[in-house]
């Protein structure tokens, strides 16, 4: 298991796990699948964007491409 800081270039691969589990666990998040559906690849790397006050970590089995 490799666990990283997710940048921008993840936006793709978090959006669709995001929305995937938006559909299987809705309340499990603060937000809504119909909400996030909406989010242009653009919002979603902006979001990912790591700062000095926020970051957010992946999970990743042996492959770099699939964020667990």
């Amino acid at each position: 298991m490799h666990i990283r800081i997710l940048h921008e270039r993840d936006a793709h691969l978090y959006q669709e796990l995001r929305l995937s589990s938006l559909k299987v666990s809705p309340d499990a998040f603060g937000s809504t699948y119909e909400r996030e559906v909406e989010f242009s690849l653009e919002t979603v790397a902006e979001r990912l964007k790591p700062t000095s006050g926020k970051f957010v970590l992946g999970a990743f089995d042996g492959s770099v491409s699939r964020i667990k």
